[in-house]
């Protein structure tokens, strides 16, 4: 959830600190009565296909996860994560 505030970018120690941020945001707005739409996944999902971005669900991730195991593999690693955005959706949305 760290990246959520700004992209998929920084070191675990800025997304740990934005994943708080991020969290304690929604839980102000929660109590605030702020959030609109009943919540739950179909809300997010609803959300999600109004802004024509790539989505990746669970399924996708999994695939991801698979093949930065097996890429890390060949290079005696637990894994060899993505660089390319594309790249890795092409391997998700398979």
């Amino acid at each position: 959830s760290g990246w959520l505030k700004r992209g998929p970018s920084g070191v675990i120690l800025s997304n740990v600190n934005d994943s708080a941020q991020t969290a304690a945001a929604i839980l102000e707005d929660h109590a605030a009565n702020l959030l609109v739409g009943g919540g739950g996944s179909d809300c997010i999902r609803q959300l999600l296909s109004s802004q024509r971005a790539p989505v990746v669900d669970f399924n996708g991730w999994l695939k991801v996860d698979a093949e930065e195991r097996r890429r890390g593999a060949v290079r005696g690693k637990v894994r060899e994560k993505f660089i390319s955005v594309n790249e890795m959706l092409s391997v998700a949305c398979d």
